[in-house]
């Protein structure tokens, strides 16, 4: 039987947001935070390198995320992104794949409880997707649909069309980082609106949250990739 949710209920909701949005599982990541990204992801600022375009900035950052995930936020057009960064060592295109294969997306958000595709569109490239997340308790599930625009092998926008939360949106960003295509830098950027839930709530949790996804492309990615390397010989 559905059980309606009150305003006081949905607040306290809002405290268990660490099982509710993205994934916190734990995992044997080292999460290393900065203050800004202002010159680092801007396409403004680009130069060139043995005839790849990287971030300005990226070579300080760069050790940091083989290592590891960077975590971050920043604030575009009044909507706070909070972004995940890591390095995969595999090919941009295994990583779209992985990012792609939407049917599987519980092995990159431990927190969901299924995902599917529900409408695409070859010729738009778009793809909708129905997500239901566990709630608090697993008495409540939130479920929304999101429409996912591929530019492939290096862009995934994403926004919502129905459902839980005000507004989820945000984009994946893969880009090569050496001639070889076998490294790849993998951004995430996503903002929240959650409606009746504090805003500063959804922020915090995210920010938390952010490196356990990256941790699970990374991993996702790199198995992938030697998959497809095993296949050849």
């Amino acid at each position: 039987m559905k059980r309606s949710l009150s305003i006081p209920l949905l607040l306290m909701l809002a405290f268990s947001l660490s099982n509710i949005l993205l994934n916190t599982q734990a995992v044997e990541a080292k999460t290393l935070k900065y203050g800004t990204t202002s010159g680092i992801t801007s396409s403004a600022n680009m130069a060139k390198n043995a005839g790849i375009t990287k971030p300005v900035g990226f070579d300080g950052m760069e050790h940091k995320m083989e290592k590891g995930m960077v975590s971050t936020q920043e604030t575009i057009d009044g909507k706070v992104f909070h972004i995940g960064k890591t390095i995969a060592n595999a090919p941009p295109e295994q990583v779209f794949y992985v990012l792609t294969d939407y049917a599987n997306s519980t092995k990159l958000f431990s927190n969901l409880k299924r995902s599917s595709v529900v409408a695409s569109s070859v010729e738009d490239s778009t793809t909708d997707v129905s997500f239901s997340l566990k709630g608090m308790a697993n008495i409540w599930n939130f479920d929304y649909v999101l429409r996912m625009t591929e530019t492939f092998p290096s862009r995934i926008d994403f926004r919502r069309l129905s459902g839980a939360f005000k507004a989820n949106e945000g984009y994946w960003k893969i880009e090569p980082l050496d001639g070889s295509g076998k490294r790849t830098l993998v951004s995430y950027y996503k903002h929240i609106d959650g409606g009746l839930i504090p805003q500063s709530v959804i922020n915090k949790q995210l920010k938390e949250a952010m490196p356990a996804v990256m941790a699970n492309v990374k991993a996702g990615a790199e198995a992938r990739a030697l998959q497809v390397s095993l296949k050849q010989f």
